[in-house]
């Protein structure tokens, strides 16, 4: 989870260093080696690196990240390799505003999700207890607008298919009374 690694780079050269983990979004720096003096290479600082990497996930648009995410390289004026803020900046800018952005719509998503079982739940308690009461055209009711919310739920739709029975089966009913009467009079 939290590895630690030190590498020792040779002058006059650029390196692509890659941070990569299965399920993960992988990031990668540049490191330039270039353009330093001979007689500072003795006293240059490390240069410290922290990476944090987050899962992939499908509607998560980071296909910036493809181009690397830093640069250091020397900076005579401190005398040592450093970031290359006007590089470096404005993409660590841009990921913390598309990261900000996604933990948004999927909170609102998921809050979206949880009202929607809500209600849905409501409606079927709702057509449950008009079904019992044999108001059937309520229940139907309820049980369509369960079936509107969640469509790949099968409790309404069974209980709209039983609804649909009942229905013809009291039509039915009464129309063979309807006849029965007709006749003994």
């Amino acid at each position: 989870g939290k590895g630690k690694y030190e590498i020792f780079l040779d002058f006059e050269k650029e390196y692509m260093v890659l941070y990569e983990k299965a399920g993960f979004v992988s990031k990668k720096i540049i490191v330039n080696t270039k353009e330093v003096p001979p007689d500072n290479r003795t006293k240059l600082a490390d240069l410290y690196v922290e990476m944090t990497l987050f899962k992939s996930e499908k509607d998560l648009e980071v296909g910036f990240l493809d181009n690397p995410i830093g640069k250091a390289q020397y900076m005579s004026q401190k005398n040592t390799i450093d970031w290359n803020m006007g590089y470096t900046a404005p993409i660590a800018q841009k990921l913390s505003a598309v990261l900000t952005a996604y933990q948004q719509q999927k909170k609102a998503k998921e809050e979206a999700e949880k009202l929607m079982k809500k209600q849905y739940a409501e409606a079927m308690k709702e057509g449950d207890n008009a079904f019992f009461k044999k108001d059937m055209e309520n229940a139907k009711i309820f049980y369509q607008k369960a079936t509107s919310l969640d469509p790949t739920q099968v409790d309404p739709k069974n209980r709209l298919e039983l609804i649909d029975t009942a229905i013809k089966k009291q039509a039915e009913a009464e129309r063979l009374k309807k006849e029965e009467a007709e006749r003994a009079a």
